[in-house]
């Protein structure tokens, strides 16, 4: 047992990007078969997340702001405690950064917990958080 539980974390990277040809609609019913934890529908995620427009759009068509939303979809699928992101804000506009400052908010508020790597000024707004920076791969 390496002492972590699968319900614990859960993580958006880049390699974690939609399914190109899938629809949005599809690509976050196919990650509730993996998560299958929320009781959320795909109807209200899609609106959480600004897509509603684009919806039955393959992933493939999307902008690169649309396939990040698409791919942070996925956190709304699941209950786990603590997320693990990788730069989540690149390629999202500002309304896409407030979408998920938003989402963040309110999992924090939750009692959930979130450890990301972001550069430069793409960072949390509205909330309180602790920055630790990297110099020469050591924390500072």
């Amino acid at each position: 047992e390496d002492g972590i539980r699968d319900d614990l974390v859960t993580g958006v990277q880049t390699c974690a990007l939609p399914i190109y040809d899938l629809t949005v609609t599809e690509n976050i019913n196919f990650m509730r078969q993996f998560l299958g934890h929320s009781e959320t529908s795909t109807a209200e995620i899609v609106e959480r997340v600004g897509l509603r427009r684009v919806c039955e759009q393959t992933a493939r068509t999307l902008s690169a702001g649309q396939r990040k939303r698409c791919a942070l979809a996925r956190l709304l699928l699941t209950d786990a405690q603590l997320w693990l992101l990788d730069e989540p804000y690149s390629n999202l506009d500002k309304h896409g950064m407030i979408m998920l400052d938003g989402i963040l908010e309110r999992h924090l508020r939750d009692g959930g917990a979130c450890a990301m790597a972001t550069h430069g000024s793409l960072r949390p707004e509205g909330f309180e958080y602790r920055e630790i920076g990297m110099v020469s791969g050591a924390a500072s």
